[in-house]
C-alpha cells in the first residue's frame, strides 16, 4: 500500500509504501513495514505506480500497471495488492 497525506502541507512529503512479503514457512519481510517504509521510494503515474527499495541487503522492485477497463496480473509467486483513492478531505477543493 502506498499512502499520501490528506493535509495540504504534508502532501509535499513523498508517498510512503507499506510493503510486507509473506512466504510459507518463512518470517514476514520486512518484519515491521512501517519502520521499513522510509527506505522505499514510490513513483506514482496516471497508469500505475512503482515501488523500489533496499532493506537488509535485499532489493525489491514492484511495478503495478493500471489499464483502463482491463485487469491483468503477472506475478512471480503470490501477491496481494490494493489500489484505490481517498475521498477529498473536507474543505479542500
Amino acid at each position: 500500500m502506498t499512502a499520501t497525506a490528506r493535509r495540504p502541507l504534508l502532501r509535499r512529503l513523498p508517498p510512503l509504501a507499506l510493503v510486507q512479503l509473506r512466504l510459507a514457512g518463512a518470517p514476514d519481510w520486512p518484519a515491521n513495514p512501517a519502520l521499513a517504509a522510509p527506505r522505499f521510494r514510490t513513483q506514482l503515474r496516471p497508469d500505475g505506480f512503482t515501488v523500489r527499495g533496499t532493506i537488509q541487503g535485499r532489493r525489491l522492485e514492484v511495478t503495478v500497471a493500471l489499464l483502463g477497463g482491463e485487469q491483468r496480473w503477472v506475478v512471480d509467486g503470490r501477491a496481494h495488492a490494493e489500489v484505490g483513492t481517498r475521498p477529498a478531505a473536507p474543505g479542500s477543493s
